[in-house]
């Protein structure tokens, strides 16, 4: 669905954690561990490119508009816009292992933000 060039573009947004091929393993903004080659993959690192702001309720695909989810992540936001929840991230600095957990986001001027209001998810 998406170019070569939009792929790089968007896996660019990805986190880059010291210690790790930056090639091969970025993290998405909820802390989640993402590999480059799962793009489209349901597996446990897989990732999607995700509008911030669907399409649905007027977004587009323009690059400033998607960013890199980890797939159980993008699942879980949907077509939720201004607010919505994820459901993976991770735990430690020095391994790779994703875990449940239920974080809440807003979007404040075009910039997605933890959402600190209600902890209780």
């Amino acid at each position: 669905m998406y170019s070569d060039e939009i792929k790089e573009l968007v896996w660019n947004k990805a986190h880059i954690e010291e210690g790790y091929d930056p090639n091969v393993w970025r993290q998405d903004f909820a802390g989640a561990w993402i590999k480059k080659d799962l793009l489209d993959s349901a597996k446990v690192n897989g990732w999607l490119i995700t509008t911030v702001k669907p399409i649905s309720k007027g977004g587009t695909d323009d690059i400033k508009n998607l960013i890199p989810l980890n797939y159980n992540n993008s699942l879980k936001k949907d077509d939720n816009y201004p607010a919505f929840q994820t459901c993976i991230s991770s735990i430690g600095k020095y391994d790779r292992h994703n875990v449940i957990q239920m974080q809440s986001w807003k979007v404040r001027y075009n910039t997605v933000k933890r959402d600190l209001s209600n902890k209780k998810i």
